[in-house]
């Protein structure tokens, strides 16, 4: 005939180590729940902020007061403006992906009349790299754009290699140092 299993109890241990692990679970996901509930409202407030920034009155960025009072959390993506030359001897591919796919931003510093200011110029194609491969702004220009802070460090696992002049994020201070 058919032979049937009998179930047995579990014991109290097996019940106890079932319940930690079960009470570990849901301890994880409420904090994943949490964690994720506080970057979305720092992900709304930079939203909120970038919006209130992108609309406001454009800054001169060529004026030494603005700069000695620069804040990144109330100035980051705001409007501005600066008039000068760049220096083409010093610009900087740094390594990007993009939409576009891989490439590099063309960080030139434009030199004005109280100093200079890096400029990202926008994304290149690899095979653009060179600059004689594509058109250098030459004389005076204005520029119009959006302030951004600089982001030491790397890429995810490269670090920047000021030496070989390998750049993988666009830290202002370590090109600025190395360029000069």
């Amino acid at each position: 005939m058919t032979d049937q299993l009998e179930r047995q109890p579990r014991s109290r241990r097996a019940l106890a180590f079932i319940g930690t692990i079960a009470l570990l679970g849901a301890s994880g996901f409420a904090a994943l729940g949490v964690w994720q509930l506080e970057r979305l409202a720092r992900k709304t407030a930079l939203i909120t902020a970038v919006d209130e920034r992108v609309h406001a009155e454009p800054i001169d960025a060529g004026d030494p007061a603005f700069w000695t009072s620069f804040n990144p959390d109330t100035d980051e993506y705001r409007h501005a403006s600066v008039n000068g030359h760049f220096d083409n001897t010093k610009e900087t591919p740094v390594q990007a992906v993009t939409a576009h796919g891989g490439g590099f931003w063309v960080l030139t510093p434009l030199v004005t009349s109280n100093g200079t200011v890096p400029v990202n110029r926008g994304f290149v194609p690899p095979d653009r790299r060179d600059p004689t491969t594509r058109d250098v702004p030459q004389g005076d220009v204005t520029i119009a754009g959006l302030l951004r802070v600089t982001e030491p460090g790397g890429a995810f696992l490269r670090d920047n290699d000021p030496k070989a002049d390998r750049w993988f994020s666009r830290d202002v201070t370590a090109i600025a140092t190395a360029k000069t």
